[in-house]
């Protein structure tokens, strides 16, 4: 009786609600990785009531689909969504593609398709705006009602999303018959248990694998943290859709991140096929060799903690090759005391952080010494793989960055002793990236080379010209330098941090070079304070 009289009074209250328009939606952005920007959002229902109390809608959803008020609620949003992006294409800004959800319950009380056909007409919205997503469940319960559905919305140019992919019976076959635009991948694949990690894995490498066979690009939903992006960047997935990059928001908060098109990807989804093997293909006895798989791996080793000492247990010919030593074989174990003192915290720490973050591994460099007592630098990557004997076993890598960090020390001292600031400039993804070489001029404008770094990125650096001058004349010099493919030289006014003005030159210098990605070298000397 408690029970059903809650039950009324939701439904009660959702009826008030939508008369009253407490009903609306919020926007969760969806991402692509390697760039973070938007490239669509899906909208979410929820009720804010006037006094600005917000019911969360895992208390009256559910309750609106047992009797069937859900299609009122369906409706309402998609059209309300949809006036939205009228009035935002209205206003002369660009539109993202937003996703609306369909459920099983929608698909037998309406003609889907002819609703938004119809709606979208009503507000003249291009059908590549609007996105579907209809649940696995629904196909698996009505599989023809929902492939006949799926090819109608596909035909009239909406793309159609299968949502919470893998929540039921899932295969290959139902994606290849549904034929849909995109896959949402259940946010359940990445919630796996420490003691199923490696068959939680496995799964989630088969499902991608999956929808690569058939060209179907995935949204892996439920993202929270940088360990799942890198795992799911390593397998090849592009899209994500979690709290890592945005928690579900208010219109007005997202509006304000997508007026800037900075944050947008315009170009959609983008599957590509055929651009990545899984190691496992080269375990085939009938293609490999021991020489082609060490090869392939390079450098590696298994370790074994025990009492805070690290032994090698097991190596490669390419690892042996890499340490190159002649004592290497009496150095196998307690490897923590052939490193200087400042290193084994390091090493103890990166062996944790591989035990904590079982996808990714960690990494660090690390120094060992050699006969004649010099130092010998390696890039060292850790993975967990459990116990044995009561000890922890690790595989990892290990690459030789020696000259590397010797070349990277004698920039450190040329950056120390030098009076110039140099500064390399690339374009990566459409966007300037600024790499500071050397900071000589630390003292006048900032207090390191990555706070220089920032305020180049954030244009800091070109406000504390405005200051000074009613245009910006350095953004033009360098416009004007990209496209003409020259060198220049010209003086310019700073603001330093300590509230001075001051004179310093740049010559900034067009990189002609196809072998590296930078496009210019600037560097900007002191000449004098203005009084």
């Amino acid at each position: 009786h408690k029970e059903s009289s809650r039950e009324y009074r939701v439904l009660s209250d959702f009826m008030e609600a939508l008369a009253n328009d407490e009903i609306t939606f919020y926007l969760q952005p969806q991402c692509r990785i390697s760039t973070s920007k938007i490239v669509g959002a899906e909208s979410l229902a929820r009720c804010i009531k006037k006094d600005g109390t917000i019911i969360p809608p895992n208390d009256f959803i559910p309750i609106l689909e047992k009797y069937g008020f859900i299609i009122d609620l369906d409706r309402y949003l998609w059209e309300k969504v949809i006036r939205w992006l009228r009035s935002w294409i209205d206003q002369g800004y660009y539109a993202v593609p937003i996703s609306l959800n369909i459920s099983r319950a929608d698909i037998f009380a309406i003609d889907i398709a002819k609703f938004f056909q119809d709606v979208t007409e009503k507000y003249n919205i291009p059908h590549n705006l609007i996105k579907l997503e209809i649940t696995e469940s629904a196909y698996v319960d009505t599989s023809d009602i929902v492939t006949d559905l799926v090819k109608r919305l596909r035909s009239m140019g909406f793309m159609v999303l299968m949502d919470d992919f893998g929540s039921g019976y899932s295969s290959l076959n139902m994606l290849s018959n549904l034929k849909v635009d995109v896959v949402k991948l259940d946010s359940n694949f990445l919630n796996f248990k420490a003691d199923e990690a490696e068959k939680g894995i496995h799964i989630l490498e088969s499902v991608v694998n999956m929808t690569k066979i058939i060209s179907i690009p995935i949204i892996v939903e439920g993202v929270e943290k940088e360990d799942q992006i890198k795992f799911l960047e390593s397998l090849g997935c592009r899209y994500v859709q979690g709290y890592y990059f945005y928690r579900p928001m208010p219109l007005k908060d997202f509006e304000e991140i997508i007026k800037n098109e900075d944050n947008l990807d315009m170009r959609g989804f983008i599957v590509k096929t055929n651009e990545q093997f899984r190691l496992r293909e080269f375990l085939d006895r009938n293609i490999y060799s021991d020489s082609m798989l060490n090869n392939i791996i390079g450098a590696v080793a298994f370790y074994s903690l025990h009492d805070n000492c690290v032994d090698i247990v097991r190596f490669n010919q390419q690892f042996y090759e890499s340490v190159n030593v002649p004592d290497f074989h009496d150095k196998l174990l307690n490897i923590q005391n052939v490193m200087p003192e400042e290193d084994r915290p390091k090493m103890f720490k990166a062996l944790e952080d591989a035990k904590k973050n079982y996808l990714n591994g960690a990494s660090e460099i690390l120094r060992f010494y050699k006969l004649d007592g010099t130092l010998t630098s390696y890039l060292m990557r850790f993975y967990y793989l459990g116990q044995k004997e009561g000890n922890d076993r690790f595989y990892g890598s290990a690459n030789n960055i020696t000259d590397l960090m010797n070349m990277r020390q004698k920039l450190e001292l040329i950056a120390k002793y030098s009076s110039d600031s140099t500064i390399f400039m690339k374009k990566r993804n459409g966007i300037w990236e600024y790499e500071v070489a050397t900071h000589g001029l630390k003292d006048y404008f900032c207090h390191d080379s990555e706070t220089l770094q920032k305020e180049f990125k954030d244009r800091v650096f070109h406000l504390r010209i405005k200051d000074y001058h009613e245009s910006d004349k350095f953004g033009v010099s360098l416009r004007a330098l990209r496209e003409e493919k020259h060198s220049i030289n010209f003086d310019e006014v700073l603001r330093t941090d300590d509230n001075r003005y001051a004179t310093f030159n740049f010559d900034v210098c067009y990189v002609e070079d196809s072998t590296t990605d930078i496009e210019f070298i600037m560097t900007i000397r002191f000449k004098n304070y203005i009084e």
